[in-house]
């Protein structure tokens, strides 16, 4: 680990970066899916289904 990525912050900020982009597609669908709800748990939906969505998507870990 300390070899390829430097330090353990750096290994966190790779795999955050990794992850980003397609959570961000997924949220950005989000809104449209909500519509014109006001319902607080379709607008919080939208900040936390793209995550996991996203981890469902890479499956279970071998």
């Amino acid at each position: 680990m300390g070899c390829h990525f430097g330090s353990r912050s750096h290994l966190i900020r790779a795999r955050l970066e990794r992850s980003t982009e397609p959570v961000e597609r997924i949220r950005e669908r989000m809104p449209a899916e909500v519509g014109a709800s006001a319902d607080v748990r379709d607008r919080v939906g939208c900040l936390v289904r793209p995550v996991t969505e996203y981890l469902a998507a890479l499956g279970t870990p071998s």
